[in-house]
């Protein structure tokens, strides 16, 4: 999920200040997590559970990587 984010929607000028950008940032992480094969167990979440943890994700995305790389992680390697 993250490459693809970081090979799409967050290689965008200014992501964070666009709207539009955002929710379909926000819509990545929230379908991949939603996904029976790629995400969190249908059993175990319900689907207001997995749009709590897509925000929380969210925010952390939002916050780590303003650009691509990130600022954060980039000096970690």
């Amino acid at each position: 999920m993250l490459q693809t984010l970081k090979d799409g929607k967050l290689k965008m000028e200014h992501w964070k200040e666009k709207e539009s950008t955002r929710d379909a940032v926000f819509t990545v992480i929230r379908d991949f997590l939603w996904d029976d094969t790629t995400g969190l167990p249908v059993d175990s979440y319900t689907e207001e559970e997995v749009t709590e943890i897509s925000h929380r994700v969210f925010q952390h995305i939002f916050y780590a990587y303003p650009t691509v790389p990130s600022p954060i992680y980039e000096s970690v390697y």
